[in-house]
């Protein structure tokens, strides 16, 4: 299988050697693109991932608070509603669960905790995707540049060995 990964990337780069000079730059510039795009996108997923861990553990010192609150260590929670102002948090095992646009679902502790996980989960393995993908397009964007700086100094050689023969014909 190697091998014909091998052949493949070959194959590419005889294709790109075919292309002219402006297709390569245009295919370049795409390239670009795709990877300031991926690039993007991977931010928002670690952005996604990291508001994910910090909900997880906010549900998880909930969860402490009111297993003290149970065996009698009673301490009193107060919740910042703005810059200055704060509320008593009234502990009955409830949370409500941002699901999007706007909805909210109450659910217990371990479902809000439970139903993060496996959303942290299909968050970091889509990360994981794109990152594999961010790897391919930096190297396919370094054949390219490459491949382009090949032909300008293939178009400038071959500008400049006319007007050497010109010269030396002159002689």
């Amino acid at each position: 299988m190697a091998a014909s990964s091998a052949d493949t990337v070959e194959q590419h780069i005889a294709d790109l050697n075919s292309l002219s000079l402006n297709q390569c730059s245009a295919l370049a510039r795409r390239t670009e693109v795709e990877l300031q795009n991926l690039s993007t996108q991977l931010s928002q997923l670690r952005v996604a991932a990291a508001r994910l861990a910090e909900s997880r553990e906010a549900l998880t010192q909930l969860e402490s608070h009111m297993q003290k609150k149970k065996e009698g260590e009673t301490s009193e929670v107060l919740v910042p509603l703005t810059g200055a102002l704060y509320g008593r948090l009234q502990c009955d095992n409830k949370v409500l669960v941002d699901i999007g646009a706007g909805y909210m679902l109450q659910k217990t502790c371990q479902d809000a905790k439970r139903d993060g996980e496996r959303t942290l989960n299909l968050v970091s393995e889509q990360q994981k995707k794109v990152e594999r993908m961010v790897s391919m397009k930096q190297k396919q964007l370094e054949v390219l540049v490459a491949t382009v700086n090949q032909k300008v100094l293939e178009k400038q050689a071959a500008a400049q060995a006319p007007a050497s023969a010109d010269h030396s014909t002159a002689a």
